[in-house]
C-alpha cells in the first residue's frame, strides 16, 4: 500500500513539473531579439536577451583563451625574442616547439611522443623543449606565440613561419606529420 501511494505522490509531482514547464507566454531567451542597434553591453540589460559568450560585459578575460591567427603564419621575432629562440631560427631548419609543465601528467605524456617522433628528424630538424615559467625567456616566448594553454605544440619551418599550432594531447603520428609539414615548406 505505501508503495501504491508514493508511486503515486511521484507521479503527480512529475505531471505537476512537467506542465509547468512550457507554460510560460513568453519565448525562451534566445529566441527574443535584441532591440534594432542594440550592443552587447544594452543587450545584457534587457531581460530575457542572450547575448554571445566573450561579449557580456564584465566577463572575465582570463577564462578565455586569446584570439589567434590561422596557421601559416610569419612568426616575427622582437628584441624581447629569447636569444636561444632567435639562433634556433637562424639555423634555417623546421623546429618543433614543445612548452610543457613538467609537473602535469598530459605535459609527460607529450613530451614523450615528441621525443619519440623526433628520432625520425634530428638530422634535419631541431625540437625545443621549453618549460612553461621556468624563466623570464620561457615566460617571454610564451606571451610571443600567445601560449594560453599547456602543454603547448608549434612547428615552424625553414622559413620562420609557424604551421602548425596544439594545445593538449598529441600523439607521435601527429608529430611526425608537423614535423613533415615544416620539413616540406
Amino acid at each position: 500500500m505505501r508503495r501504491s501511494v508514493a508511486a503515486f505522490f511521484v507521479a503527480a509531482l512529475l505531471a505537476l513539473v512537467l506542465s509547468a514547464c512550457g507554460s510560460s507566454d513568453t519565448p525562451p531567451a534566445d529566441a527574443q531579439a535584441a532591440q534594432p542597434g542594440a550592443t552587447p553591453a544594452t543587450a545584457a540589460a534587457q531581460p530575457g536577451v542572450a547575448v554571445p559568450p566573450g561579449q557580456q560585459p564584465g566577463a572575465n578575460a582570463s577564462t578565455t583563451a586569446p584570439e589567434k591567427p590561422e596557421v601559416p603564419r610569419k612568426f616575427d621575432t622582437t628584441p624581447d625574442t629569447p636569444l636561444f629562440f632567435k639562433q634556433a631560427l637562424a639555423q634555417k631548419k623546421p623546429i618543433m616547439v614543445v612548452y610543457y609543465n613538467p609537473d602535469e601528467a598530459v605535459s609527460k605524456l607529450v613530451l614523450g611522443e615528441a621525443t619519440a617522433a623526433y628520432k625520425h628528424y634530428e638530422k634535419s630538424a631541431l625540437l625545443l623543449l621549453i618549460e612553461a615559467n621556468k624563466n623570464e625567456e620561457s615566460a617571454s616566448l610564451a606571451q610571443e606565440l600567445g601560449i594560453a594553454f599547456i602543454p603547448y605544440v608549434a612547428a615552424i619551418d625553414r622559413g620562420g613561419n609557424i604551421v602548425f599550432e596544439h594545445t593538449g594531447y598529441i600523439d607521435s603520428k601527429v608529430f611526425e606529420l608537423a614535423f613533415y609539414r615544416a620539413s616540406t615548406r
